[in-house]
């Protein structure tokens, strides 16, 4: 993406880094419609967290093969199922992996200790 002509200047491309984690997480989570959240509650499992600049995100396995994945474009709310005094994260489904029951999903809310939680998780230290 840039600008053509004379300047002819053109952004970076941000390459999208994948981080497999040591110690995968349990979480639940539930779609958003607007300001209204689901009463259906979904378990899936994080094993891999996407870092693309200062964007966040993860792969999240569905634990039932019998759920059907959100859409792409959905607004997530998740919760970690291990630190019930975690606060909530949030997150878009950017695309889905039918054929692996997984989607990816890029934070558009990771609260700092909440965060900090994944990082020693992906250290293998929580």
């Amino acid at each position: 993406m840039g600008v053509e002509g004379k300047y002819s200047l053109l952004l970076p491309e941000i390459e999208e880094k994948c981080v497999s984690l040591n110690q995968p997480f349990q979480i639940k989570y539930s779609l958003l419609n607007e300001k209204d959240i689901s009463e259906e509650i979904y378990d899936a499992t994080v094993t891999d967290i996407i870092i693309k600049g200062v964007e966040k995100g993860a792969y999240i396995y569905l634990n039932d093969d019998r759920l059907i994945l959100p859409e792409p474009l959905k607004n997530l709310k998740l919760s970690l199922v291990n630190y019930p005094d975690s606060e909530d994260l949030y997150g878009k489904v950017i695309s889905i992996d039918s054929e692996n029951k997984r989607f990816k999903l890029y934070f558009t809310h990771l609260p700092l200790a909440t965060e900090n939680i994944i990082i020693k998780m992906k250290q293998g230290h929580a």
